[in-house]
């Protein structure tokens, strides 16, 4: 069961720890680059650098040394820090290129080097790994050997920076710096129709005591509506000296709600340091849930992760209705690399989108589990497939409207929780590339206006751990009400198969159930699939010139459970129900 709003607070406020920093991840810091007396500063884990959690050197105060890449005296070309470097780099931050050998082996010999820091430099110029993040370094079987040199990974973009600098004769200094205030929260997601606005009743930041006396520490978070009027709470928190803590601020009420974006900046009074004042933002629409920032920002995918997830991959986002609940009728959501992914047969070249209902017993709480067991007991609320081809430009958004389950709208409860998901199955295509969704940048950490380049870009408050972000970038998903107007030539309005066209039976199955179907001419082919509550294609058959007789499907080696049962003609439409196996 995940946590209900509570339930996250506590969550958080177990999380944080005591800030006497053992590896280079407890830290809470940035990094600044200077060039010739310019500073660029990047967040940890966003703004193109990640620190490994688990293992590295402590940072216990902020450093600053001279970049330097990581060269052995007897092989000058080689920076890959494979094997010992010789040279004496006492007090440099060195860098050395990724690849040939694990990361703590690097970092191990950049330690014996005396580097102050050490870096390795992403060897990847694409977009995953690069401008929105590198991925977190494994400690390999030398990792806990790295005790005294914080440890961390550039993206490639850093690094041209740091080396087209070095090439031209200029000493660049890496420095990192240690921040106070981190991790703001407020919303449920980024963008919130505006029937369904809501208390934001859960406003809190992270503070690091790094005074040296255990003492109160007051917060403050100014709440800015699309109007200009602002709104000041308060909040002490007492801090033992070392400590990381939250300070919970009381919950905001839009008092009247406006459409467009609410700014809330926090700082506290005994944090002052450079970067020690952040935001959250969130935004009300006139129909429209994202948890995106509503700016089309490219995408990432990674084939070799694809290819060991079985060629699978979706992405979901969690949304929250206010007391009124409401209609909703269309789904947005992009492709960026259809143009390689699609094949010639349609077939292969369908995204699913699922509406969940993400709290089916109605406890005010999430209900999924976790594992492959994620989605057993969220039933369907709406569902569509939509079917791309190598001309879908890229990112390109498409809005889909989607089918309800039962009767002819799709009628969201109030105060309660829905999942929106799309699914990729490349198995038919069988190319081993990812389908790349459609991203954006997520929301500012600290914004530009007070100087900060690049810095944090991460999203609001999510309830759970399935939102569909990563490393600086969120899925583009959106959900729009019933009176959302898509005049736009992307959207489509997809062809429903009727339901007096077909039936199912036997529902429940014990070892086999068949789709009757009287089609009105011969289609070109008919799809049957069972879909787990997973979103994975568990069964699949497809009927070449059908029109009309019984598809029967295999249940035997199904697990017992609730399974979605999907129908696509050529030329009739689609349609999905419910099917029960019980063994």
């Amino acid at each position: 069961m995940v946590k209900n709003l509570t339930m996250l607070l506590a969550f958080v406020l177990m999380a944080l720890s005591q800030v006497n920093a053992q590896q280079t991840g407890d830290e809470i810091f940035v990094v600044d680059i200077k060039i010739d007396g310019v500073t660029t500063t990047y967040k940890n884990g966003s703004g193109g650098f990640s620190a490994p959690a688990d293992w590295g050197g402590p940072i216990v105060g902020d450093i600053c040394a001279e970049a330097v890449w990581g060269y052995d005296s007897s092989v000058p070309s080689d920076s890959l820090g494979c094997d010992t470097i010789t040279n004496n780099y006492a007090g440099k931050a060195v860098i050395i290129r990724r690849g040939s050998c694990e990361f703590g082996v690097k970092m191990y010999n950049a330690q014996q080097s005396g580097a102050a820091i050490g870096i390795v430099a992403n060897n990847s110029s694409a977009t995953a790994g690069d401008a929105f993040n590198a991925p977190g370094m494994g400690a390999g079987a030398k990792g806990a050997l790295v005790t005294t040199t914080p440890a961390m990974l550039f993206c490639r973009a850093m690094v041209d920076v740091i080396d087209n600098a070095l090439k031209a004769g200029k000493k660049p200094q890496i420095c990192i710096r240690r921040l106070s205030l981190h991790d703001p929260t407020g919303g449920y997601a980024y963008a919130t129709p505006i029937t369904q606005a809501d208390t934001v009743d859960l406003i809190s930041m992270g503070c690091v005591n790094r005074s040296g006396v255990s003492q109160d520490y007051t917060g403050k978070v100014v709440i800015t509506d699309p109007n200009g009027v602002s709104t000041t709470f308060t909040s002490t928190q007492f801090i033992e000296a070392g400590a990381d803590s939250v300070i919970v601020f009381e919950s905001y009420v839009p008092n009247p709600p406006k459409v467009g974006t609410y700014k809330m900046v926090f700082t506290a009074d005994l944090a002052t340091n450079a970067g020690d004042t952040i935001t959250r933002q969130f935004l009300y629409t006139p129909q429209t849930y994202a948890t995106d920032n509503l700016i089309v920002n490219g995408g990432a995918a990674n084939d070799a992760s694809f290819v060991t997830a079985g060629q699978k991959y979706s992405a979901l986002s969690l949304y929250r209705t206010g007391d009124a609940g409401l209609n909703v009728k269309l789904a947005t959501f992009g492709i960026n690399n259809a143009a390689t992914v699609a094949v010639a047969d349609p077939a292969a070249n369908v995204v699913n989108l699922i509406l969940y209902d993400a709290d089916a017993n109605d406890d005010g709480t999430t209900d999924e589990g976790t594992g492959v067991g994620a989605f057993d007991n969220l039933p369907f609320v709406a569902f569509q497939d939509y079917t791309f081809d190598a001309a879908l430009k890229a990112d390109s958004l498409v809005n889909v409207e989607l089918t309800p389950i039962d009767g002819s709208e799709i009628t969201l409860k109030p105060n309660h929780f829905y999942y929106l998901r799309a699914i990729y199955d490349g198995n038919a295509a069988n190319l081993g590339k990812q389908l790349s969704f459609t991203c954006s940048r997520q929301v500012e950490y600290t914004p530009k206006d007070l100087g900060w380049v690049g810095i944090g870009n991460i999203t609001p408050i999510t309830l759970d751990n399935l939102y569909s972000g990563w490393g600086g970038a969120t899925v583009i998903l959106r959900l729009h009400d019933a009176e959302y107007d898509p005049l736009k030539p992307l959207s489509v309005k997809p062809t429903p198969l009727a339901s007096t066209k077909f039936t199912v039976t036997p529902n429940p199955a014990v070892e086999y159930t068949s789709v009757n179907l009287e089609l009105t001419a011969s289609n070109k082919s008919v799809t049957v699939s069972i879909i787990d509550m997973q979103g994975r294609v568990v069964a699949s058959q497809v009927v070449r010139n059908f029109q009309s007789g019984q598809i029967k499907m295999d249940t035997r080696n199904l697990a017992s459970g609730n399974y979605a049962l999907s129908i696509r003609t050529s030329e009739e439409g689609s349609n999905m129900t419910n099917l029960m196996i019980c063994h």
